[in-house]
């Protein structure tokens, strides 16, 4: 992702994607204000002064890798979006701004911030786009927005629950920041977590232990509560006659 320090440290990496990408005057694909670019003229000095105050801690539990993947209020996050932007092509200029908002110093407190929800909309894209084939967990040719819809139906089903920033480190509970934590890792092992983050509860067992779950199901209903009490009475009426009839010998 950042070269593991050998094309330089953090925010030196940052700084070269900010001013080349998120920059008019460098890049004619980009329309919006320029991250890091005072008058016009891109900063890089400014940029590198702006970046040594960004955190570079990252959330207990997810690896430094696994922070790239877009939250938290650090420069991995930051750097994460400028990547995003590149690879997102030149043809798609409205992604540009969005992803460099996302990586300006100020968050906007949905992605880049110690306070962001997770959230299904970043699920289905690395749903869509790593699992696939043998890995599918969506049916072919499920758009983003339908994906959207079917996660939001489970969350009012309430097969997973919303969760603050701390549940991105979930790794075994019914919580979108579980179904986050394990979809992303698909990037880097598709066999592996695209089951273990399957939305999907008919597949939870099948997927193993590390399965974003609900709770165990398994406690009986009312109307299965009743039947069991009517069935013991019986057994015990039956035993109790039993028991009178020898008394009688």
């Amino acid at each position: 992702m950042t070269g593991g320090g050998v094309c330089g440290d953090y925010c030196e990496v940052y700084c070269d994607l900010a001013l080349e990408t998120c920059n008019p005057v460098n890049n004619a694909a980009y329309s919006g204000s320029s991250v890091f670019a005072p008058g016009g003229v891109p900063s890089r000095a400014q940029c590198l002064a702006a970046c040594s105050g960004y955190p570079e801690d990252v959330l207990e539990g997810i690896s430094q890798t696994d922070q790239l993947f877009g939250y938290g209020d650090t420069v991995q996050c930051r750097i994460h979006h400028l990547q995003a932007a590149v690879v997102e092509g030149q043809d798609k200029a409205s992604a540009y701004g969005l992803h460099c908002g996302h990586s300006a110093p100020v968050s906007d407190g949905a992605l880049c911030s110690d306070i962001a929800e997770p959230n299904v909309i970043n699920y289905c894209v690395f749903a869509l786009q790593h699992c696939t084939s043998g890995n599918a967990i969506l049916p072919p040719g499920t758009e983003h927005a339908d994906c959207v819809a079917i996660l939001n139906e489970s969350l009012i089903a309430g097969d997973y629950q919303e969760g603050g920033f701390e549940s991105f480190a979930d790794t075994a509970t019914n919580s979108v920041g579980c179904l986050n934590n394990r979809i992303m890792l698909a990037a880097q092992d598709a066999v592996t977590y695209c089951a273990a983050g399957d939305y999907d509860r008919t597949n939870w067992v099948p997927a193993g232990d590390a399965v974003c779950a609900a709770p165990s199901t398994a406690v009986p209903s009312t109307s299965h509560g009743l039947w069991l009490l009517a069935f013991a009475l019986m057994v015990s009426g039956v035993l109790g006659l039993g028991f009178s009839e020898i008394r009688r010998f």
